[in-house]
């Protein structure tokens, strides 16, 4: 029994021994910061932790970053050196944010370390990651300033640009919709994929299909929505005019500033004359937010009076009801017109809508309209849950009396972040319809799923959807296949692959009759859009190029026509940016046939566009029919298809920016119908006072073709009333409380005090704390915003470092303030000893009762500090270099109390001076 005693006590001595001794091949290699914010244009550091935690040296043979990051500025020497036992070093790494940097696909920083310990090569990597905080907004804007469209021509088209801000490529879905209605638009949405900081111009074919008494100026609304985020991140309006005798101008060239009046008188170049009144503003009534829009234009002449796009809502944290002009997105059918809307929002994961419009843009007009109106009813319920699952289901009931449809339309929707580099979205509709006059009914339905994927290497964006022809949705009768694949061969290298197949072939209920009241055919149409690309990119720090040959097939079947294009063709893209000047040329050739492969052409479209400051100018010429639409064109007006546009705009501000002008102009000729148009328009503010303001615009426009001509020119001067600065109607308002938060539960107690006269940063916005620990950021746009504070030593921001903005908020931001314990080195040399040590980056320790422990380094004086909660530590040195005589002390860290400074007493190792007398 007593050897078994003996035996175990050995055994578990032996053990003990063995835990207690450190690991014999550990090597700790890490970064200092795990995450480093990088902003363009701005340097970032980080330091680069080795230690020698085994119980023999370590030689380090190399140190060095996996690939060449482009922007480096500081790197470890590539010399070897050797690590004694507990030993450290601490290496800077310093970069450039240039735009190269912050391209770099996998946005991380990695470095590898090569040593031998015990005559084993050895190998270990270690990275931190870039928090580039980019702009996901795309940019989108009208090639021209005036889009004029002939109700005499079948089709006009409408050319935007869309750009890219991000450093990534994406997968975006494009819709569509105008207001007032009496457009006709080819298609409702489209999905386009867009390279990192890449332009393009997109092309979309519009029409009339309606004669009004007065054909009034009409906005194309174009939304744009990141796939793999779910959410939209552009949009704008671009107006289109109606070339006619009579038209409401209605329009104006500058933007209506939040709670402002404008009053403006508005002349035409044939006596026709409007005055104009146009108005917003948000206010407080009681607790709740208040805010109005009003757009009213008289033409005495005709003595017609027309209130548009005129509003008011009223709001409060969780919920908002706006009565007038009204409009439904995510409905998969567009809903627009004069009625109410009411959202809640109890909190960040469910929200709740519902709507009841009438299908008219005008909330009164004297003239009177025979034409029966649509009405709409529409709600919806989001439900989102910490970011990673998105779900939603709508409902619309839209009845026709024009028509004599009644619609009923169930979308549902579901998106889930499989993990940090996967996204899976599901999407569907089922829909019913019955045209109540012909007795016909239809039922139809749709799907479509999603599948996004973000590696270091690969990115794929598969999109695809299935609407049957009698749908009641926007893809109504629509097959949509886009299949994107890009590989980045190096770090500003990557080979792409992209197919898109789009299938369109609806069919309407709406029944037509000739004079004679028999029934006529049902309008058929079939398109179809097939697409197969691959291509190369390189993202140069000094420009951006990519070349991609395609293969093109296209159909448009009708009633009346019959035709296809098979296209081979070769894109090109070059952009640069020199200072403030911004470059971008765009070309695309090919060889086209429109008879099954028999006589071939040739085609050609070149673009230019520069920038500088507020000075843009954008000029394009085609040279025969690149897609079906440019063939039918040139099939019936029997004209060759050569376009040549130009367009600039120029923006300045004077006399201490009281004065503000914007001046564009262009030139367009299209030979397929011998059209040529010309405009000017110029729009100037100048500031009278602090609040008031005299504004005027005037704009000269003329246009030709073989059917008809028409010079136009305006002018209007008005005076504008700027009222208090306040929240735009779609954003929001942040309110943030700072307190001390004593016990750390997170809760502002009775006795916690608010923190005044403290910097809080959103983004870069920054505001200061009043006596109650206060901020309020007025007009905050939808999004996540980064949360900073200027924290003094010890006083940190607990547990909080973003804001997600899509309603109202008012957070409480609790502070923790930290105790600090102090220490300093102090080195005993020996006589005659006159070297210093280099203690710079020495590893320190404080260990509390918990058995938690914390590190920090000595700084070049020889002292450190420590941050820590209120407590007993044991603060220690773990170092073979120098020799301590008291390594570890104890230190207490007691709230309002300041802890005494720890001294620690060194000497070097394997030091001794001997002094020999003569």
């Amino acid at each position: 029994m007593k050897r078994i005693i003996v035996f175990i006590t050995c055994l578990l001595g032996a053990l003990s021994t063995a835990i207690a001794q450190p690991k014999k091949d550990s090597l700790l290699f890490s970064f200092e910061q795990d995450t480093i914010l990088a902003e363009p244009g701005s340097t970032l550091l980080n330091f680069l932790l080795i230690k020698n935690e085994s119980n023999r040296p370590i030689e380090i043979t190399k140190i060095a970053a996996q690939t060449s990051y482009p922007g480096t500025l500081l790197k470890p020497s590539s010399a070897a050196f050797t690590l004694s036992t507990g030993e450290g070093k601490r290496f800077p790494v310093k970069f450039l944010a240039n735009q190269e940097f912050l391209k770099i696909p996998d946005k991380s920083v990695h470095y590898s370390i090569n040593y031998v310990i015990n005559g084993n090569d050895r190998i270990q990597t270690t990275s931190f990651y870039i928090d580039r905080k980019e702009d996901n907004s795309v940019s989108i804007y009208p090639f021209a300033t005036e889009n004029y469209l002939d109700p005499n021509l079948p089709e006009s088209k409408v050319s935007f640009f869309i750009e890219n801000r991000s450093y990534s490529a994406r997968q975006i879905k494009l819709s569509y919709r105008v207001q007032p209605e009496g457009l006709q638009i080819s298609r409702k949405e489209e999905i386009i994929s867009l390279e990192a900081k890449e332009k393009r111009l997109i092309d979309l074919q519009v029409s009339t299909r309606s004669s009004n008494s007065f054909n009034p100026d009409y906005q194309l609304l174009i939304n744009a929505e990141d796939m793999a985020l779910n959410k939209i991140i552009g949009s704008t309006n671009i107006r289109v005019i109606i070339l006619s005798n009579s038209r409401q101008m209605n329009a104006s060239g500058s933007d209506m500033s939040d709670n402002s009046i404008e009053l403006t008188h508005a002349q035409l170049n044939r006596g026709s004359t409007y005055d104009q009144l146009r108005a917003n503003g948000l206010f407080a009534l009681g607790r709740l937010q208040a805010g109005f829009s009003t757009n009213v234009d008289y033409y005495a002449q005709q003595q017609n009076l027309n209130i548009y796009n005129s509003w008011f809502e009223l709001g409060s944290d969780a919920m908002t009801l706006r009565l007038g002009n009204i409009y439904g997105e995510d409905y998969d059918y567009s809903i627009s017109g004069k009625g109410a809307k009411l959202t809640y929002q109890p909190n960040d994961h469910h929200s709740f809508e519902a709507l009841a419009s009438e299908n008219d843009y005008s909330l009164y007009n004297s003239i009177k309209n025979s034409r029966e109106l649509a009405r709409t009813f529409a709600t919806r319920y989001q439900f989102m849950n910490n970011g990673n699952k998105k779900a939603g289901i709508a409902y619309v009931y839209n009845t026709d009396p024009n028509t004599s449809i009644n619609t009923n339309l169930l979308t549902l929707s579901s998106a889930i972040a499989i993990d940090s580099i996967q996204n899976l979205r599901f999407d569907g509709g089922v829909s019913n319809q019955e045209n109540i006059s012909a007795n016909l009914s239809a039922i139809g339905y749709s799907a479509g799923v999603y599948y996004g994927l973000s590696g270091k290497k690969l990115q794929i964006n598969s999109n695809n959807s299935y609407s049957t022809p009698k749908y009641a949705g926007q893809r109504r009768g629509s097959l949509n296949i886009n299949q994107s694949f890009s590989y980045r061969v190096s770090q500003n290298k990557q080979i792409f692959l992209r197919y898109t197949n789009t299938i369109n072939q609806p069919r309407y209920l709406t029944t037509f009759f000739d004079t004679n009241g028999n029934s006529l055919p049902e309008i058929h149409y079939y398109g179809r859009s097939q697409i197969f690309g691959t291509g190369f990119s390189l993202n140069h720090p000094s420009f951006d190029f990519s070349v991609s040959p395609q293969i093109t097939e296209q159909k448009n079947n009708t009633n009346n026509l019959n035709q296809k294009l098979l296209s081979y063709s070769l894109k090109m893209d070059i952009s640069t940016h020199l200072g403030t000047h911004s470059l971008n040329f765009s070309t695309e050739y090919g060889s086209s046939s429109i008879d099954d492969g028999k006589n071939w052409y040739k085609n050609l479209r070149l673009l230019l566009s520069y920038r500088y400051n507020k000075i843009s100018l954008n000029a394009l010429a085609s040279f025969n029919p690149q897609n079906i639409y440019e063939v039918i064109q040139s099939t019936e007006s029997k004209n060759k298809v050569n376009n040549y546009s130009l367009y600039s705009s120029y923006s300045f501000t004077a006399f201490n920016q009281k004065l503000k002008t914007n001046l564009s102009g262009g030139i367009n000729y299209s030979n397929t119908y011998g059209n040529f148009n010309k405009n000017l328009n110029a729009n100037i503010e100048y500031k009278l006072a602090n609040t008031w303001s005299l504004t005027g615009s005037g704009s000269y426009s003329g246009f030709k073709s073989e059917t008809f001509s028409s010079n136009n020119s305006q002018y209007r001067f008005g005076i504008k009333k700027y009222f208090r600065q306040a929240t735009s109607v779609g954003n929001h308002n942040v309110k943030l409380k700072l307190f001390q938060d004593d016990n750390y539960n997170g809760i502002m107690d009775a006795k916690e005090k608010a923190i005044s006269g403290k910097i809080i940063r959103l983004n870069n916005s920054v505001a200061l704390t009043n006596k109650d620990g206060e901020v309020n950021y007025q007009n905050v746009m939808p999004g996540t915003y980064r949360l900073s504070i200027n924290n003094q030593e010890g006083l940190q921001l607990k547990g909080v470092d973003s804001v997600l903005v899509n309603r109202n908020r008012t957070l409480l931001l609790p502070m923790i303030q930290n105790i600090r314990i102090s220490g300093e080195l102090k080195e005993i040399r020996q006589q005659y000893d006159t070297k210093e040590a280099d203690i710079t980056g020495i590893n320190v320790y404080a260990k509390n009762e918990k058995g938690e422990i914390f590190n920090t380094f000595v700084n070049p004086q020889g002292g450190f500090d420590f941050y820590l909660i209120e407590g007993n530590y044991t603060v220690y040195f773990e170092n073979t270099r120098y020799e301590f005589l008291n390594p570890s002390q104890s230190a207490q860290a007691i709230k309002g109390e300041t802890s005494k400074k720890l001294i620690f007493e060194f000497k070097k190792k394997g030091t001794e001076i001997k002094v020999k007398k003569f």
